[in-house]
């Protein structure tokens, strides 16, 4: 059985005090507006933020999906594997290949940052634009720019192709990565946005 304490003050309810609950006062006013008033700044403050990395930061924003990167091609004397063309090269006036894709084409996608995952975006998204046979990996080391590799002169408008799905602007005839079994490399850099 329970003990019974004697009764003191703390026993004694007035009559006319209505209570909302064991010790609760009755709710202020204007309490739901201030809670309403709260989540409205919240919101307003994360549609704010997705504003601005969608018109600042984010480069893509604002240009049309239609409109084609520039491309601009170098080439480097056959065995040097750098950008640098020797003074004593001369340009030939050759037929200007267009962009073809080529769905057979062995591609090779490498990712020269430290993005994690970057070049399966890159191959994802050139699986999307019809290119069918793609290995990814990493880059020997970190670049600056992408570009796309080719060291075959034949393969050119494979390169341009490729580089017209990628939205990249570099094209580069190289035999840096001849060996590597594909006929064009992509080497992702710090630039590319994915």
């Amino acid at each position: 059985m329970a003990q019974q304490f004697p009764k003191d003050r703390f026993d004694v309810v007035p009559t006319d005090l209505e209570r909302v609950g064991a010790h609760r006062a009755p709710r202020r006013r204007g309490q739901g507006l201030l809670w309403l008033v709260w989540c409205l700044v919240a919101v307003l403050v994360i549609v704010g933020a997705g504003w601005v990395y969608l018109h600042l930061l984010d480069s893509n924003v604002g240009h049309s999906s239609d409109s084609q990167p520039t491309i601009t091609e170098t080439a480097t004397p056959q065995g040097t594997g750098t950008g640098s063309a020797s003074p004593t090269q001369t340009a030939t006036a050759t037929p200007t290949p267009t962009a073809t894709i080529v769905p057979s084409a062995q591609l090779s996608v490498l990712n020269g940052t430290g993005r994690a995952g970057l070049a399966a975006s890159a191959a994802t998204k050139l699986k999307g634009a019809g290119w069918a046979t793609i290995s990814t990996g990493n880059a020997p080391q970190d670049a600056a720019t992408t570009a796309v590799y080719y060291s075959d002169p034949a393969q050119r408008g494979v390169a341009l192709g490729v580089a017209q799905s990628l939205g990249v602007a570099t094209v580069t005839q190289s035999d840096q990565f001849a060996g590597a079994g594909a006929v064009v490399t992509v080497v992702l850099g710090a630039d590319y946005s994915g």
